[in-house]
C-alpha cells in the first residue's frame, strides 16, 4: 500500500484505522450517554428531595440522588461516578434554586466524599459483584456524605454541628440499605437499556 492510498483510506472510511477510529468515537459517545443520562437521573432525584418533608434531623435526606452515583460507579467507571456526582449536585441545585448558596456547598461535598469513598470500596468488592456489594456501597456512600457534609459545616459553623453525627449515621445506615438495595435492583436492568 503506498502514502496515498493510505491516508486515502483514513480520509475515505475504508480503511482500518477508520474503522477503529469509528469504534472508538462510538464508544466514547456511548460513555457520554451514560454519564448523562444518569446526570439527568441523579439532578431529578436530587431536585425531587427538596420537596420532600424534612426527617427531623436537620440535614438528613433519603439520599436518592446518590442513586445516580452508586450506578455510575458500578456501571461505568471511577471517573463517571465522580462526574456524576459533581454534576448531578450543581443540576439539581440549580433546578431546585439553591446554587451556590450554603445547602449547594454541603450538597456537593457530601455527593464528591460520598464518590470517593464508594470508588475506593469497589476496587475491592468489584471481583464479588453481587447484591450485597450494592448495600455496603449504599450504606458508605450514605456514611461518608454525611461526614463530608459535616466536615464543611464544621468550617463555616463550628463544633456544635458534631452533635448531629451519631444521629446523622444511624439515619444513614437505614437510607444507604434502601438505596444500596435500589441500585442493586437497577443495575442489571440499565446495563440492558444502556
Amino acid at each position: 500500500m503506498n502514502v496515498s492510498t493510505f491516508f486515502s483510506n483514513i480520509y475515505c472510511g475504508t480503511g482500518k484505522m477508520t474503522k477503529m477510529a469509528g469504534k472508538k468515537t462510538e464508544n466514547h459517545s456511548r460513555y457520554l450517554a451514560k454519564v448523562a443520562i444518569l446526570v439527568a437521573i441523579g439532578a431529578t432525584l436530587h431536585s425531587l428531595e427538596t420537596f420532600l418533608p424534612p426527617p427531623a434531623l436537620p440535614g438528613a435526606k433519603l439520599g436518592l440522588a446518590n442513586l445516580a452515583t452508586i450506578l455510575a460507579l458500578s456501571g461505568i467507571n471511577y471517573q463517571a461516578g465522580l462526574t456524576v456526582a459533581a454534576l448531578r449536585v450543581f443540576l439539581g441545585s440549580l433546578l431546585s434554586g439553591t446554587i451556590f448558596g450554603y445547602t449547594f456547598y454541603l450538597s456537593l461535598a457530601g455527593a464528591c466524599t460520598s464518590a470517593l469513598v464508594m470508588g475506593f470500596l469497589l476496587l475491592f468488592l468489584l471481583q464479588h459483584k453481587s447484591r450485597a456489594m450494592f448495600f455496603l456501597l449504599g450504606v458508605s456512600g450514605a456514611a461518608s456524605h454525611n461526614l463530608g457534609q459535616l466536615a464543611v459545616a464544621y468550617l463555616l459553623v463550628g463544633k456544635a454541628v458534631l452533635v448531629y453525627l451519631p444521629y446523622l449515621l444511624l439515619f444513614a445506615l437505614f437510607t444507604g440499605l434502601f438505596t444500596g438495595g435500589l441500585a442493586g435492583a437497577l443495575q442489571q436492568r440499565l446495563e440492558k437499556i444502556l
